[in-house]
């Protein structure tokens, strides 16, 4: 649990605390690109089952 937990310095220190802070921004913010374009991409495909079945075979593709 250590290394979850910032050190006094990296809070004290303003450019330590900046880098910090925009790791997390960036590790946040790719994860919510990804989820909002796949969401709105679902929303592309039509009703019927077959249309739905491929929706879903896309989004689980790897």
């Amino acid at each position: 649990m250590r290394g979850f937990v910032p050190s006094p310095q990296t809070v004290m220190n303003r450019d330590m605390l900046c880098v910090a802070i925009g790791i997390l921004g960036a590790t946040v913010m790719s994860y919510n690109f990804y989820l909002h374009s796949s969401v709105v991409q679902m929303r592309a495909y039509g009703q019927s089952i077959d249309a739905r079945r491929d929706a879903i075979r896309w989004a689980t593709h790897r």
